[in-house]
């Protein structure tokens, strides 16, 4: 009986083990609302809005680079110390509208949380 038990719990321990190694267990991803930092991947882009700073992020070099946000210090020196290969452009929400005099759906454009850094 006590062999069995030994057998179940080392069985369990080596799964563990395992599951921990292939990342199914520490897959977790904060939210973003929680998160302190962010990773743009190469060629990718991500809206970042920390801070009443909202900023579009581009990455357009050929490695993933990491965007620190815990404080508005940390944000704010990375918009200000861009980084080579990567673009910053403020956040907008923009609505489309059909003008009733021609009929030509127009497109109204209104920056958010545009925010400045000292």
């Amino acid at each position: 009986m006590k062999k069995k038990i030994l057998f179940s719990v080392g069985l369990l321990i080596v799964s563990i083990v395992m599951m921990l190694s292939l990342g199914i267990l520490v897959s977790f991803k904060p939210n973003k609302s929680e998160a302190q930092m962010e990773i743009v991947e190469s060629h990718g882009s991500d809206k970042i809005d920390r801070h009443s700073i909202c900023r579009n992020i581009v990455n357009n070099g050929s490695q993933d680079i990491m965007v620190a946000y815990r404080t508005k210090g940390e944000w704010c020196s990375f918009i200000v110390n861009r980084p080579p290969n990567v673009s910053i452009s403020k956040c907008e929400n923009c609505s489309e509208w059909t003008n009733p005099a021609c009929g030509n759906r127009e497109y109204e454009c209104e920056e958010y949380n545009v925010g400045s850094c000292p």
